[in-house]
């Protein structure tokens, strides 16, 4: 079997919540002379965290930094969003922060992600602050952006700045 073939299979596999049939087609790949590539292991991650698991995700993502096989910032994407769909907050900012120290440049989409992670675990004023730093790094932030930061700032009665930010989503053409 060739690679894209396997990569069709586990995502049909993952689709259809069979993600341990993907493990075990992913396990068997180098008995069959198949390396597994970047595209691969996200794949397989982004298939573990969707079933709720977050030990097996941690495991490979060690394989495959191990494996020599390059890591990029929509791997680490998958990582964050697993890490915080699954619960496990705290470890998604601590490895955000990390990145973070180590002059990663995040996509909009992963700083949606830890915006809406902040404000989940009650870390209001870092999520303000990654807002905030959106702007100055000079992205646009879309629809997904507002819908986080308007939620939250309502949910904590802070009508007034729910508002102006409405406001801001609307001059800025959303």
């Amino acid at each position: 079997m060739r690679l894209h073939v396997i990569l069709l299979l586990m995502a049909i596999l993952e689709m259809e919540g069979l993600m341990m049939h993907g493990l075990a087609l992913f396990r068997e790949m180098p008995s069959r002379r198949i390396k597994p590539d970047t595209v691969t292991y996200e794949t397989i991650l982004d298939g573990l965290f969707h079933s709720g698991r977050t030990v097996a995700p941690r495991k490979i993502f060690h394989e495959m930094t191990e494996n020599g096989i390059i890591v990029s910032i929509s791997t680490y994407g998958i990582i964050l969003r697993g890490l915080c769909r699954n619960n496990c907050t705290d470890e998604a900012i601590a490895l955000f922060q990390k990145l973070g120290a180590m002059n990663v440049k995040f996509s909009l989409a992963i700083l949606n992600t830890m915006i809406n992670a902040m404000y989940k675990v009650q870390k209001k004023e870092e999520a303000k602050e990654l807002f905030a730093a959106i702007l100055a790094s000079g992205l646009v932030p879309n629809e997904s952006t507002y819908r986080v930061m308007i939620r939250y700032l309502l949910k904590h009665g802070a009508v007034e700045d729910a508002n102006s930010m409405f406001s801001a989503e609307i001059w800025d053409g959303l």
